[in-house]
């Protein structure tokens, strides 16, 4: 990707005493991407080499051990707090194989300050299945997909648009156009697909589905629902 884009990166990593060079005496980082552990980068930042006020995006991979008592939490934690209190509209990715509480308790973090949810699944059949289960877990939820007649969508629509309902599961017709203030969080339970070949990620219309948040300057987080195959076509949309 470097060769071929001219991305510039730089490795975050400890280093030996035979090319150690003390950080004071390291020329500030410029490089477009930063990849490292969580300590040199603390560290970086810390002595201002690294800055954090043009920094897009904060990506954790393995973030149940990142993120854990025994692994590099302290030094995320104050990661994410520099860069979050330097650059407000940073994004942040935690990735990892098992939901655990240490992921979950961020979650539930930002679930305090939530505004309004779409659910996105892929067939009308899912609409229904996931409303069905989602209202035995005691959740009040409202759908919509392409099946209904006009008049019930406009009325689903303006529930929505006046929040009086907080979370809507909808097929991909809510992905493009639809622009509501309040929604904060976009829920993919399925990746989109191309309608010709079921095999191959729906790229541009993932891009439309994650648009639903952050308009009008506010924040907002996207959460990626991942089993089986769906890991590889999330890697080609990224």
């Amino acid at each position: 990707m470097v060769k071929h884009t001219g991305i510039t990166f730089e490795c975050a990593i400890p280093m030996d005493s035979s090319n150690y060079i003390p950080i004071n005496k390291r020329p500030p980082i410029t490089a477009q991407v930063v990849i490292g552990t969580p300590g040199t980068i603390n560290k970086w930042m810390s002595t201002k080499q690294l800055g954090a006020s043009n920094v897009k995006i904060l990506v954790f991979d393995e973030a149940d051990h990142m993120l854990a008592e025994d692994g590099f939490k302290d030094d995320s934690l104050r990661i994410m707090k520099d860069i979050q209190g330097m650059s407000s509209h940073c994004q942040i990715l935690l990735f990892c194989a098992h939901l655990v509480m240490v992921i979950k308790e961020r979650i539930f973090e930002f679930g305090e300050c939530l505004g309004q949810t779409i659910i996105f699944v892929r067939t009308r059949n899912s609409v229904s299945t996931l409303h069905r289960s989602l209202v035995e877990l005691g959740y009040v939820v409202t759908t919509i997909q392409g099946a209904l007649n006009q008049a019930y969508r406009y009325k689903i629509f303006k529930e929505f648009k006046d929040g009086l309902t907080q979370v809507l599961v909808s097929t991909d017709l809510l992905a493009r156009g639809f622009d509501q203030q309040q929604v904060n969080l976009v829920i993919n339970y399925d990746l989109p697909v191309k309608h010709d070949n079921r095999m191959e990620p729906g790229c541009e219309v993932y891009l439309h589905r994650i648009g639903r948040v952050g308009h009008f300057g506010r924040e907002g987080a996207v959460f990626n629902l991942l089993c089986g195959d769906a890991d590889q076509m999330f890697q080609l949309c990224c």
